[in-house]
């Protein structure tokens, strides 16, 4: 929102550049987050479908608050938005840990990933694995 506000303001004012913002930055973030974060392997659509519902919500609340800490409580609207984003990311963390990436156990759209145990004598960086 920040890059959005600082360039666009007098055109888009601070709502615009939150939806602006919020556009491209949720899309990054789904790429990002299903690869390096939650590791998501099955259906994108769905993946994507989940994401945007988690984002809604936080955009949902970032909508109600941003305008009340910028109109009543009289903050500039880059410090207001510092403030909503703590909350925020937390919320979108949660919401896509358990929700957006969320596999059911054994369910059809997630892949099984092997894993090694502690101790495995299989398992060649297990410093503690008997050697031949």
């Amino acid at each position: 929102m920040v890059l959005f506000q600082l360039s666009l303001r007098h055109v888009i004012r601070y709502l615009g550049s939150l939806y602006a913002s919020d556009a491209v930055a949720t899309t990054l973030a789904f790429v990002l987050h299903r690869r390096f974060t939650f590791r998501a392997r099955g259906s994108v659509a769905l993946d994507y479908l989940r994401f945007q519902i988690v984002y809604a919500i936080a955009l949902a609340i970032n909508s109600i608050l941003l305008p009340l800490l910028v109109e009543l409580v009289g903050l500039e609207p880059i410090a207001a938005q510092a403030c909503i984003v703590i909350l925020t990311t937390i919320l979108s963390y949660v919401g896509h840990k358990f929700f957006s990436f969320r596999r059911p156990s054994g369910g059809s759209h997630s892949e099984p990933t092997a894993r090694i145990e502690p101790n495995d004598p299989t398992d060649p960086t297990d410093p503690s694995a008997p050697r031949p």
